[in-house]
């Protein structure tokens, strides 16, 4: 141990010590006093072990450590209570010190308990949120226990002492803390030593504090004394283990390793820095091996680079003839004097050395003339294509000796001059093969066309010019998008690259084309074109969105609906249709009876719904046909009108019984006037029940509308939290498995891909469309503003919003109907207004909230009758008027031709409502 370390654990002690000691002062001088700084010692450790835990609960790994830290919650709000209910404190008039036994006890189970069911989480899953309201709610029904039901054992009885549940709860609470620490040691692997050693000590110590604890018999005497000093340590060795240990110490290891890491990632900063003028020259030469289609230019370019970065004097690159009776070839050379030595024997020994090694070659001891030209030293590289040596690249005279370094510089141009000799001959094999490319093209039924590096179209086959005609002249996205510029889903250089892709394309003619695009390489697979065929998909596609359609069927509707051909078969039941198929002694896919075929004929002739009623399982459903003509079919949607019947029923009887008494009554009108009182008496009462039955169907209307709404948001749940998360972890999954698949499938993967990303927008779209998110989460008047600015996205109109900042009172029956009227409003002005600009206000006034959307579009004339809804295309207005009025409210319409159209939606205040303003 170092001295820095000795003198730092002194420290500790000498404060730890100091504590202890002014602590005994304090208890001499008032136990109180000593009872209240040693309890919210304890208290703050426990609030600041939550805290610490809960605000970096996202960063610890160690699920043990976030459920203790999470625990200590309840355990600190339990000790600040047992603090306060103290005898002597008089913060609990008329209790005695049964009351902070009782709540002691209770702190101490909740503790020990808590490290045994800690043990069970270390390799599980916590959830913070359900951890700490379910801590607290426990903690909540045991404060009640104790204080407000009376129903938690009495633990101390003045001037008999401790009682014997207290006693034994102590020695089950010590149980309970050695059977923590077995499990801890039993999982100590999952553990930091230094953890191990500070949580075991800790619960020791909580031992011995509870073996004190039990066997005192004075609230204020030594071993109560002793029971506090223990808590104490105990507490702050749970601080030392989960919070030191576990967060402050790892991350300042972590610090000084970033701050290690850094010096190492300068060195390697300046080793990078001194090969930037070798990166730079062999990117030049990358580009011009990758552009050049001439060989010789690109090997003369490349030998000059790389004899500029070596500081060589010359060099030559030289050719291997495949003919035994050929020269080799020099493609590249400095000085036509090197060709005259080339048959030098040290020459020739390098050259057989590069040969058998198949990699670079140099010497520096070397000084020998030739003729005029003197050799100093010399390194070479081969040429290695398909395993074999093409040719040699062979540099002399450096002026310094050559290094290990230079060999390496050497080798990469090498490189980089056989893929451009593998350019060349693949430039070379395909104008070869290029006709009889073109003739196997010409005669597909497909679209094809090939495009060059410079998105010129360089062919298209007679099916291409039949689509979109002549090309000549043209780049593929003039031709295919009339664009000056490439499109953005364009890719081209990944193709170049070897990428085959694979997209849907719609096309200007209307037409929606699967088009794979693919690289057009020579015979050293160096891609110098794209070939792109394009299959037309358009009927593929509608039957695929058909297919779909019938997939977002809502099978989870409550209320029957069904999918019936005009054959009269069934093509989809939900599981609601149960007892409509029943009745009909049918299942799906076989006839339906013969007076539903006639209404299903009716409606698809007419092209009109129909409305039919079945008495079903003692109710009664009504069902709406709603043809889809195009498609030959028609939907039904069954609703449940059994109590709407019920109450018209009762209605009908009520208006005979009411018809037969007045005629009776009136052929007996002389004789009987008293009577005929009775009667009028009954019929203002039946007036009555009349009134309350419109009102219980106004209410039922409101029901069903929170009921849809209802459905609408736990279907939007259900798509976010199951659809919406699972295909966000397959995209995330498929774009991992792309990165690692071989390239002959990763067109296909992103293809599907992008499919699911595509599903993911929708979803998100759908969910939205169904319900607002934030207008249950904060208010009306945001849900408003999110809505404009999402017509203002989607439509072809501005949507403003201004809010007055006084709809949170209105309750969620009221928020939700103007919600969903205002969202119909922006609709029918999207369809019908042509406006440029829609603009929405909200207003409070004493006694009602008011909604006013405006639009600068056509208008329409309103009906000398002072009836707004006659001129509507739909009952849209008319069904806004029922629902406000539903509420109490009313609608206001009012519309020039050619000045717009001004709607205001207004609903009162209720008396809650009032009451809670004031």
């Amino acid at each position: 141990m170092d001295k820095q370390k000795v003198l730092r654990v002194g420290l500790y002690l000498l404060v730890g010590a100091t504590i202890l000691v002014g602590l005994y002062l304090c208890n001499l001088h008032s136990y109180l006093l000593f009872h209240v700084i040693s309890e919210f010692f304890s208290i703050a450790v426990a609030f600041a072990i939550f805290l610490i835990t809960w605000n970096c609960r996202r960063f610890i790994r160690n699920n043990y450590s976030a459920f203790i830290g999470i625990a200590f919650l309840s355990i600190g709000c339990l000790d600040l209570v047992y603090t306060l209910a103290y005898q002597g404190m008089g913060v609990f008039p008329g209790y005695d010190a049964n009351l902070s036994t009782q709540l002691w006890l209770a702190s101490r189970y909740f503790q020990s308990i808590s490290f045994v069911i800690a043990s069970w989480f270390i390799t599980r899953k916590v959830r913070h949120g359900l951890l700490a309201a379910g801590y607290l709610a426990i903690m909540a029904i045991t404060l009640a226990s104790i204080i407000y039901w009376h129903n938690f054992p009495v633990c101390f009885i003045a001037g008999t002492g401790l009682t014997s549940f207290k006693i034994i709860s102590e020695y089950i609470i010590i149980g309970l803390f050695a059977l923590a620490i077995l499990l801890l040691l039993v999982n100590h692997r999952h553990f930091h030593k230094s953890t191990v050693i500070f949580v075991a000590s800790s619960l020791i110590i909580s031992i011995a504090s509870e073996l004190v604890f039990a066997i005192y018999t004075n609230h204020s005497g030594a071993a109560d004394l002793m029971g506090h000093y223990l808590k104490i340590i105990a507490f702050y060795l749970i601080y030392r283990a989960l919070v030191k240990s576990q967060l402050i110490d790892p991350y300042s290891t972590l610090f000084r390793d970033l701050t290690q890491n850094e010096k190492t990632l300068n060195r390697a900063l300046e080793v990078a820095r001194s090969r930037t003028n070798e990166i730079i020259s062999l990117l030049d030469v990358t580009r011009a091996a990758l552009a050049s289609t001439s060989f010789k230019e690109t090997a003369q370019h490349t030998l000059n680079n790389c004899i500029r970065l070596i500081g060589a004097q010359g060099g030559y690159l030289l050719l291997f003839s495949k003919n035994p009776d050929q020269d080799h070839e020099i493609v590249a050379a400095t000085s036509a004097k090197l060709q005259e030595g080339l048959n030098n024997k040290i020459i020739g020994k390098i050259q057989a050395e590069i040969l058998d090694t198949m990699a670079a070659s140099y010497h520096n001891e070397i000084a020998e003339s030739n003729q005029d030209y003197m050799i100093d030293n010399l390194i070479g590289a081969p040429l290695i294509s398909n395993d074999e040596v093409q040719g040699l690249m062979i540099l002399l005279n450096k002026n310094q000796k050559i290094t290990r370094n230079d060999s390496r510089l050497v080798m990469a141009f090498a490189k980089l001059a056989t893929i451009a000799l593998q350019n060349f001959r693949a430039v070379s094999a395909l104008r070869n093969e290029r006709q009889q490319l073109e003739n196997i093209l010409n005669s597909m039924q497909d679209a094809v066309y090939i495009v060059g590096q410079d998105y010129q179209i360089e062919y298209a086959n007679p099916a291409m010019q039949r689509l979109f005609g002549n090309h000549a002249g043209k780049k593929c996205y003039d031709y295919l998008c009339a664009s000056n510029e490439p499109c953005q889903m364009c890719k081209l250089s990944n193709i170049l690259n070897g990428e085959i892709s694979r997209v849907e394309f719609a096309a200007q003619n209307g037409r929606i084309y699967d088009a794979i695009d693919a690289p057009i390489a020579n015979s050293e697979t160096h891609a110098i074109s794209k070939l792109k065929i394009m299959r037309d998909i358009t009927e593929i596609k509608s039957v695929q969105e058909e297919i779909r359609n019938l997939a977002k069927f809502p099978s989870e509707n409550p209320f029957p609906v069904l999918r019936i051909s005009i054959r009269g078969e069934v093509l989809y039941a939900n599981n609601a249709s149960s007892a409509l198929l029943r009745h009909w002694d049918e299942v799906a896919g076989e006839q339906i009876p013969d007076y539903w075929q006639r209404m299903i004929n009716q409606a698809i002739t007419t092209g009109e719904r129909i409305i039919i009623e079945e008495d079903l399982d003692r109710t009664t459903v009504s069902f709406a046909i709603t043809p889809v003509k195009d498609n030959e079919y028609v939907n039904i949607y069954g609703r449940d009108i059994t109590e709407y019947r019920q109450i018209e029923k009762q209605l009908q009887q009520a208006n005979l019984g009411l018809e037969k008494r007045v005629e009776e009554r009136t052929e007996q009108l002389q004789e009987t006037v008293n009577e005929l009182g009775e009667e009028v008496r009954e019929h203002l009462q039946t007036e009555e029940e009349l009134v309350k039955n419109q009102k219980r169907l106004r209410a039922l209307s409101s029901e069903l509308t929170m009921v849809a709404e209802r459905e609408r948001r736990e279907i939007a749940t259900q798509m976010h939290d199951s659809i919406g998360q699972l295909l966000a972890f397959s995209k995330k999954e498929l774009g991992v498995l792309i990165k690692t698949a071989p390239g002959n499938i990763k067109g296909q993967l992103r293809y599907v891909w992008e499919l699911i990303r595509q599903s993911v927008e929708q979803t998100r779209s759908l969910t939205f469309k169904l319900t607002s998110a934030t207008l249950y989460t904060v208010g009306l008047e945001a849900a408003l503003e999110e809505l404009a600015d999402d017509f203002s996205e989607k439509e072809d109109f501005n949507c403003h919003f201004t809010g007055c900042g006084q709809a949170q009172s209105l309750p969620e029956q009221t928020q939700i109907p103007l919600y969903r009227a205002v969202r119909e409003l922006l609709i029918n002005a999207a369809k019908h207004s042509e406006a440029k600009n829609v603009w929405i206000s909200t207003k409070k006034t004493d006694n009602s909230y008011q909604i006013l959307v405006k639009d600068d579009g056509i208008g329409f004339k309103i009906d000398d009758t002072g009836d707004k809804t006659k001129n509507l295309e739909s009952f849209g207005l008319f069904s806004l008027r029922e629902r406000l009025a539903n509420l109490g409210g009313h609608l206001e319409v009012s519309s020039t031709v050619g000045e717009g159209t001004k709607i205001i939606l207004t609903t009162p205040l209720t008396m809650e409502v009032l009451a809670g303003e004031e």
